[in-house]
């Protein structure tokens, strides 16, 4: 089996840090050719194999920053390695979701959130790749929405539906957009919450689409609770939250590349202003070790 470890020490330059990064995919790729990807498209399943295989190289851990477990390369590579698993006719829509969460929680969460999840999205433990957004009765008037959530004690509990919720039926936690203060003018009495998906209150059914497959789901809310200490940013203020997520997510998704007659060189910033590139050195499950030069990737927003 070849070794998919990202192997950078002698590279000086991000386009030859780029470079390997899409030679380290491409191997991991290699052992995942197109029978695994029909059976699993006859069968409807998840792949669940390469998933693993992703996230023990540290590629889904690829922006969160090593001292919370993950790899710490920046956008740039980030939108590389989703690219090149496409390139190599595998399946990156599973698993992506994994990769540009982690953002909300690193640029609007507690010290305490952050030691709590980042270090469990890196390492594979939390699947937090759900984001429970659109609700059939607001559809692209995301600030119309009706799930509502009402705090009691420690708790918020919360009831409501979204629809079209990517990938809910693999998550076992999942980001929520949530109406604290029915009140507030729409846009400002909106919260964003992380809630577990195995509780009594959350049901999840997947929607199947004529091609037979059911990438997207219905999620209802029926008392289920969130922990007070699960809000994360300000109460109330969750639609900016909100927002800077799905700019992760576009970015993530989108080839990202620096104007070429861009003044603004400054690096990616997932935290609000520090740059998270950093040098990890990180046993990883194949024996190998991450070792990457420090480096900053520059994009405009």
């Amino acid at each position: 089996m070849p070794d998919s470890t990202i192997q950078l020490e002698n590279s000086e330059t991000q386009d030859s840090i780029i470079s390997e990064v899409r030679e380290s995919v491409a191997k991991l790729c290699g052992d995942f050719q197109g029978e695994y990807w029909r059976k699993l498209d006859r069968e409807q399943g998840y792949p669940t194999e390469f998933v693993k295989a992703l996230t023990d190289a540290g590629f889904l851990g690829a922006l969160i920053p090593e001292e919370y477990g993950g790899v710490g390369l920046g956008m740039v590579a980030a939108s590389v390695i989703l690219e090149e698993i496409h390139h190599q006719g595998c399946n990156a829509a599973a698993c992506h979701a994994q990769m540009y969460t982690m953002g909300t929680v690193l640029r609007h969460g507690s010290d305490e959130q952050k030691k709590e999840y980042l270090p469990k999205i890196a390492d594979g433990t939390l699947r937090l790749q759900a984001f429970g957004v659109t609700e059939p009765t607001s559809g692209t008037d995301t600030t119309s929405l009706r799930t509502v959530a009402v705090r009691d004690g420690d708790d918020y509990i919360i009831n409501g539906q979204k629809i079209w919720t990517s990938g809910a039926q693999y998550a076992n936690w999942m980001f929520a957009l949530v109406r604290t203060d029915p009140d507030a003018p729409k846009h400002e009495g909106i919260s964003f919450v992380v809630l577990p998906m195995d509780q009594p209150g959350v049901t999840v059914k997947p929607i199947k689409l004529i091609s037979g497959s059911s990438p997207f789901c219905e999620t209802f809310f029926d008392n289920a609770v969130a922990k007070r200490e699960d809000l994360i940013g300000e109460l109330n203020k969750g639609w900016t939250v909100g927002k800077r997520l799905l700019q992760y997510e576009r970015n993530a998704t989108t080839k990202a590349k620096p104007k070429k007659d861009s003044k603004d060189k400054t690096p990616i910033s997932l935290d609000g202003g520090k740059d998270i590139s950093t040098k990890p050195n990180l046993e990883k499950a194949r024996g190998g070790k991450l070792n990457l030069k420090k480096y900053s990737d520059s994009v405009e927003y």
